[in-house]
Order: C-alpha cells, then structure tokens, then sequence
C-alpha cells in the first residue's frame, strides 16, 4: 500500500485505509489497532513538521506488518524520543508510536526525515492453562505473550 500524505488525509481517512489494509491481509484486534494508531501519529507528524505533505509505503510479509513515511521537512539529524513532562502540549507523536509498534527506526538525510515501523501481527498468542500461574494463596494470574 502506498499513499500520498498531506492534511487532507492524515487523522480518519487514513486509519480507515491502514485498517482496511490490515484486515485484507487477515490482521485485525488490539496489535492491528495499535498498529494503525503508530501509523497515524507518525503521518501527522510527517504533514505537520516535514513540510506539508509525505509519502507512505506500507507492506506485509509472513506476518510483519511494516510502514516507512518520509517527508521533505528538511532534517539532518533524527528528533530524539522522548515523552515531555506533564503540561507540556504536543511533541509526544514519536514516542507513543515507538510504544504502539514493536520498532521505530528514525534516518534523516538533509532533505527530510524517514520513519520506519513495523510489528509481529501475526496470530495472537494462546493462552492455555499452563500459562496460568498459581500463587500459594489460591489467587491466579494469567500470562499474556505480546
């Protein structure tokens, strides 16, 4: 999937189609929606802070999702991730993605900045009764793999 980004169709437009995208290919739950949440932070930052406008390419492979967005904001070093205190607005884009996806790789080459994403959406993980753990006081708490 590729798609031109500008104002216009970043924020619903396109998480419509980054889903729509993901359940062509079987992906769809939690992984799938915060998968298309990273996606949309980063294509707003994109449009916001790398001129106006970007480019998206997002593919599929043996159950890696990936999503590279490049924009011409002119940047010749990457932005640091961080989250930035309490009452501080914005700037925190970057960093929710980088907790949404399983990895966030960040390269700038002067003209502009090129963000790559990708996550595991392969099927979720089973959970079967060994992987509940028994405490000695009778309570229980169950694993989840993510």
């Amino acid at each position: 999937m590729t798609s031109y980004l500008s104002a216009s169709t970043v924020g619903g437009p396109l998480r419509e189609r980054v889903t729509a995208y993901l359940k062509s290919g079987g992906f769809e739950g939690e992984r799938a929606e915060d998968f298309v949440a990273a996606v949309n932070e980063i294509a707003v930052n994109a449009v916001r802070h790398g001129g106006g406008t970007g480019h998206l390419e997002m593919t599929i492979d043996t159950g890696v999702v990936t999503c590279r967005i490049e924009d011409r904001g002119g940047l010749t070093s990457p932005p640091r991730i961080h989250l930035p205190e309490p009452g501080i607005p914005g700037g925190r884009g970057l960093w929710i993605a980088s907790q949404l996806a399983d990895s966030l790789r960040l390269a700038a080459d002067g003209r502009g900045l090129s963000v790559t994403i990708s996550s595991d959406l392969g099927p979720e993980p089973r959970i079967d009764s060994d992987d509940v753990l028994q405490a000695a006081d009778g309570s229980a708490e169950q694993r989840t793999a993510r």
